[in-house]
């Protein structure tokens, strides 16, 4: 066993053909200042090298809890999230990506803000879009401030990144399963409109390898996504979460914005 201390957390990471990149997130994990109880891989039906880096990775580290889920056909990462999440054993479940990773201190900091203030439900952070060559600079962070998510701020635009997130494990709501876009901003949406108090700090704990809005900010994918998140406000309105006005108002403000990105897309040659 090492001598660093364990937190009671469940660290998720689904996998799909992430071969090149896993093994950056992994060891992002395994070099917490705050370690987490167990780590659950999901192997969403790889058609690499992704699962036999994964088999390689644990025998390799037997001195962490790392569990292995592979998947016998392909469900998307929503739904692999939601296998490991029915699996986790921790108190505070974390969500990373397989292309992305975190800074040493992520867990430390993000879970002791929520043992303290234990009527926090969710919490994130911000993040910092990298290139593939970048050096990660392990800053030694001081602020830790935490600010409350209204509901109108998470409304007119997500404010969370699934790799920021840690959440309370027992919690009744999960990832939409029929979803492939904007799932994430669903699942954020439905915990704060249901009553549950969420929190984010403007700390950069996670760095991510790609665009906010795709690979290479692709417009053929930003409708994808629009859609996404347009249905997650008529099933939020339908659920009684928002009213007519509200749905309306957001609707269309979340329209108006996506015709920015095509714009702002075409203009820089995309």
């Amino acid at each position: 066993m090492n001598n660093k201390n364990y937190a009671d957390i469940s660290v998720i990471i689904p996998c799909y053909n992430s071969y090149k990149t896993i093994e950056r997130a992994l060891n992002s994990v395994v070099n917490q200042s705050l370690l987490p109880r167990e780590i659950i891989l999901v192997d969403d039906c790889s058609t690499d090298k992704t699962l036999e880096l994964l088999n390689n990775f644990k025998k390799n580290n037997l001195e962490y809890n790392i569990i292995i889920l592979p998947l016998e056909k392909n469900v998307g990462a929503a739904s692999a999230r939601n296998r490991a999440w029915d699996i986790a054993k921790s108190y505070f479940i974390a969500f990373l990506d397989s292309d992305d990773s975190w800074n040493y201190r992520k867990l430390e900091i993000q879970y002791t803000f929520m043992v303290a203030n234990p009527h926090i439900i969710i919490t994130g952070h911000d993040c910092e879009i990298l290139d593939n060559n970048s050096i990660i600079k392990n800053d030694d962070f001081e602020d830790k401030n935490f600010y409350n998510i209204t509901k109108y701020k998470l409304l007119f635009s997500n404010k969370y990144s699934t790799p920021t997130i840690m959440l309370k494990r027992d919690i009744k709501f999960r990832f939409p399963e029929n979803q492939r876009y904007a799932e994430d901003y669903y699942l954020w949406l439905e915990i704060l409109l249901s009553g549950g108090i969420c929190y984010k700090s403007d700390l950069k704990l996670a760095y991510l390898y790609k665009a906010s809005y795709g690979e290479s900010g692709l417009s053929s994918n930003l409708w994808d996504m629009e859609k996404g998140e347009l249905n997650n406000f008529k099933v939020m309105y339908k659920k009684k979460y928002i009213n007519l006005f509200e749905f309306l108002v957001v609707y269309v403000f979340s329209f108006l914005k996506y015709l920015r990105r095509v714009v702002k897309v075409k203009l820089n040659g995309y």
